[in-house]
């Protein structure tokens, strides 16, 4: 005869419907932040006004508005100061929002990213419970719930939102792959068009595509699967050939494609650029910092939990998905400090992987602070450390509420972010002086 008492065997019987219970909170719980906060008289920005009018031309004038949308940058280089033509994969999704909806007004851009924040947040949800564990699915969805980043961009007519959906996506769909062989080659077909429409979004969007393709196949290279690796490579070169390909028909040929990507590439750099992107290095980490200290000392947890299961696997191959995601993680980032560009709206791909990471951090720290909690006794051990994951994401939520869910707030550069005044326009050299 059994000496369980039958709460225990009830409570164990429960344990494993107790995370998408959570889960499930969390995301109401988002949604409903999200929905509170939404404001279509919000101060649009120059980009918003922008793409408002590009799928607004797209829309009346079909593939042909990026012709004349391409030839009003070849007139007119300064053009590319503001979103270029180029970003097609978003404008199209935006004019099909727009003809579907009926709404052509800026709001439009606004009303698509709520929605695909949405699906964003409910693919860091599942992924993570599925690739990884349910409470890293617990602790990234929290915190994603109440980051400052999302919580600034969802509302907004930019891609950002979009490009998280396009990454998260992307990385679920590429360790699918490598987990099983089953429906590999439809898959991969899946796996191309997500690499279109990424390459076509922006540029971050599309590094993210590559690092995930030239991941998956170095993961098949070092398992000796041959065919994995060169249909991987075949899936990539198809999206890039494609996106080339279709560039090519918007804008004129190959060749007015590439001269418009040139005037992109070699335009002035933006003013604003210069006031509020720039700074000293260590002005980016500890911007992060600011935003969210509990969520970027998971991450640095995180990132340590990479590393030691690729010291202790001794193979690139079996390091697993959290080595895969720190790699993203810090090209992304590094991306930003090489080119001196540190604007937290293109960390958008990877707002999804770093709340992963502080899951994966947070989750190897529990075990060890379950042992100190011990004591206290097991339901107050895990009462105590849920209160201090809740406490924390509340005071994300505070300082994003108080700092970023205002009017005033128009971008996500470093000194805004970091709460320091933007550098000084350098002086214009004076009338007849020496250019020198």
């Amino acid at each position: 005869m059994s000496t369980k008492p039958p709460d225990s065997s009830r409570a164990v019987a429960l344990a494993p419907y107790l995370p998408i219970a959570l889960l499930c909170a969390i995301l109401v719980f988002a949604v409903a932040v999200r929905w509170h906060y939404f404001d279509p008289g919000l101060a649009r920005t120059p980009d918003e006004r922008t793409y408002a009018r590009q799928a607004g031309i797209v829309l009346t004038q079909g593939a042909a508005g990026f012709h004349s949308l391409g030839q009003e940058l070849a007139n007119d280089p300064d053009v590319a100061l503001v979103p270029s033509p180029l970003r097609a994969g978003y404008i199209v999704l935006l004019t099909v929002f727009m003809r579907c909806t009926g709404d052509t007004s800026i709001v439009a851009g606004g009303r698509l990213s709520f929605l695909c924040d949405l699906g964003f947040l409910l693919l860091v949800a599942l992924a993570g419970y599925r690739l990884l564990s349910p409470v890293v699915a617990v602790v990234a969805t929290l915190f994603l719930s109440v980051f400052a980043f999302d919580l600034t961009v969802y509302r907004r007519s930019w891609q950002e939102s979009y490009i998280s959906l396009l990454a998260i996506a992307t990385i679920w769909l590429a360790a699918s792959i490598a987990r099983t062989h089953s429906y590999r080659l439809l898959k991969l077909a899946g796996f191309a068009l997500l690499g279109l429409a990424a390459l076509s979004t922006k540029e971050n969007s599309g590094i993210t595509f590559l690092l995930c393709a030239a991941g998956l196949t170095f993961y098949f290279i070092q398992q000796r699967d041959s065919s994995g690796a060169v249909w991987t490579a075949y899936s990539a070169g198809f999206a890039w050939l494609a996106y080339l390909v279709v560039m090519s028909a918007l804008f004129g040929g190959l060749s007015g494609f590439l001269h418009l990507e040139d005037l992109t590439l070699h335009t002035a750099v933006n003013p604003y650029i210069q006031q509020y992107d720039s700074g000293p290095v260590w002005m980016f980490p500890a911007a992060l910092f600011r935003t969210s200290p509990f969520l970027f000392l998971a991450v640095v947890a995180g990132c340590i939990v990479a590393v030691r299961q690729t010291w202790r696997a001794g193979t690139l191959a079996k390091a697993g998905l959290p080595q895969g995601l720190g790699v993203l993680v810090a090209v992304i980032l590094f991306l930003e400090i090489f080119t001196q560009h540190y604007a937290f709206r293109f960390a958008a791909p990877v707002y999804g992987p770093i709340c992963w990471l502080a899951g994966i951090g947070v989750e190897a720290l529990l075990p060890v602070l379950h042992e100190w909690l011990a004591p206290l006794g097991r339901v107050t051990a895990w009462t105590v450390l849920g209160f201090t994951l809740a406490v924390a994401a509340l005071r994300d939520f505070d300082f994003a509420r108080r700092n970023f869910l205002l009017p005033e707030i128009e971008d996500l550069a470093l000194r805004p972010v970091l709460g320091v005044p933007p550098l000084p326009l350098p002086a214009p050299p004076a009338a007849g002086g020496s250019s020198r």
